[in-house]
């Protein structure tokens, strides 16, 4: 009853470019990494594909919604950013967003063949910068200004790493 790596998450879309004379790579590293970098190999490497693609896109658009004026603050006719009215639930939401990043980030990294050559690339150096102001702001007081400050470039990142992970994995 004992089941191997191989028999639990099978190579079920091999193509020919991709390895298609049916070998399956042994060590699960092999296959974690054969996942991230060609998805259509297995259907659980399309799902995480598009599970990231999802998380991406939801991250983006709530850093856009925080900055839509959502009323005026009471009693001093301000108009008040999203962000501000609803700041408990966008931060619920990039952190959770920001937890399925550094989870990629680290299974990525574990199935990376040459981890140092993986943290040099781009997309590594992206994908750290665009999760490093979440952390970062944690571990700030509650200084609204600087941590404000921290987090258009995450907008700008997130972005860069949805069209440079689709341009270059096409499923």
């Amino acid at each position: 009853m004992t089941k191997t790596i191989s028999s639990l998450f099978p190579d079920d879309k091999l193509d020919d470019e991709e390895g298609g004379d049916g070998v399956q790579p042994e060590k699960l590293r092999e296959r974690m990494w054969r996942a991230f970098e060609v998805p259509h190999t297995s259907t659980p490497a399309l799902v995480f594909y598009y599970v990231t693609g999802f998380f991406i896109a939801v991250s983006v658009m709530a850093n856009v919604v925080e900055t839509v004026p959502c009323g005026t603050v009471p009693g001093r006719n301000e108009i008040q950013p999203c962000g501000d009215k609803y700041k408990i639930m966008f931060f619920c939401l990039d952190t959770a967003c920001v937890m399925i990043f550094t989870a990629e980030y680290f299974l990525r990294l574990f199935a990376a063949p040459d981890r140092c050559k993986f943290m040099r690339s781009v997309m590594s150096v992206i994908d750290f910068v665009a999760i490093m102001p979440y952390y970062i702001g944690l571990g700030l007081s509650d200084d609204n200004e600087v941590r404000a400050s921290l987090f258009p470039e995450k907008s700008f990142f997130l972005i860069l790493a949805q069209f440079m992970t689709r341009q270059t994995c096409h499923p």
